[in-house]
């Protein structure tokens, strides 16, 4: 069930393309099936995620900074926060 939904994208977008796009694309759905996994909203998760990249200036979050978003370790704030839908519309 994890991989039928990247498998009828990859589908209906006729392939990735390029090496570069499917390795992105590999790192995505990794990234929200993780979080998918842990009982997360997937949006909510990568919002929360790009918000401390734009407060790092627009880079990754320090090594420090990133272990709050392994659902393993995060706080129970954090994981009640991803858990719920994002504000606004749904993409």
């Amino acid at each position: 069930a994890v991989l039928r939904n990247p498998a009828v994208i990859r589908k209906n977008c006729y392939g990735s393309g390029s090496i570069w796009a499917a390795t992105l694309a590999a790192r995505i759905w990794t990234i929200t099936a993780t979080a998918q996994r842990a009982g997360c909203n997937p949006l909510a998760y990568l919002i929360a995620y790009l918000q401390e990249c734009a407060a790092a200036g627009g880079r990754a979050p320090n090594p420090a900074a990133l272990e709050r978003f392994f659902p393993w370790v995060a706080s129970e704030t954090d994981l009640v926060e991803w858990r719920m839908s994002p504000p606004g519309p749904m993409p």
